[in-house]
């Protein structure tokens, strides 16, 4: 029985209308937020794969800076070797400036190689960063994106004060 405005409806026509309109709108409420809550999990697991991702590529910047950092070292020992093979051949005994000069060698290049690590393992510190603000953003959007679907889920449903206007209009 279809409720009219301006009739007298019967209790069980107002009990069985408000059931009928409750149950035709909660599939489609609910679909809408189930949508809405598989939208936010997957932006939450891409803001995971770029975390993971962004750590991967921290890792390999930090590897990366330890191998440059060696390739240094190894240029600067054949620089050394040679300045010392030079000394000697001229007749040069290792003392004083020849010393001198190889120490400042050894020393220039291994800030060299410090400084090659170093910046390596800035890059890697800043790939994390990034890596932590994509998760963090992608969990606030997740957020934003379940809480607004269940928000419109319910602003969608009959609100109580709704139903309790129904049932007393029959009396």
């Amino acid at each position: 029985m279809a409720l009219v405005p301006g009739s007298q409806p019967t209790p069980s026509a107002v009990v069985s209308a408000g059931l009928t309109a409750q149950t035709s709108q909660a599939p489609a409420v609910g679909f809408g937020a189930s949508i809405s809550a598989l939208q936010g999990i997957t932006q939450l697991l891409g803001g995971i794969a770029a975390k993971d991702q962004a750590d991967e590529n921290a890792k390999l910047l930090r590897e990366l800076g330890i191998l440059r950092a060696q390739a240094v070292r190894r240029v600067g020992r054949r620089l050394e070797g040679r300045q010392i093979a030079q000394a000697g051949f001229a007749g040069g005994t290792m003392t004083g400036s020849i010393i001198d000069i190889i120490a400042d060698t050894t020393v220039e290049n291994e800030r060299e190689a410090l400084t090659q690590q170093f910046s390596f393992d800035a890059q890697a510190q800043v790939e994390e960063a990034r890596g932590t603000a994509l998760l963090v953003a992608s969990i606030a959007r997740g957020q934003s994106t379940i809480l607004g679907g269940v928000s419109r889920a319910l602003g969608r449903l009959p609100r109580e004060e709704d139903q309790d206007d129904v049932t007393t209009e029959g009396k």
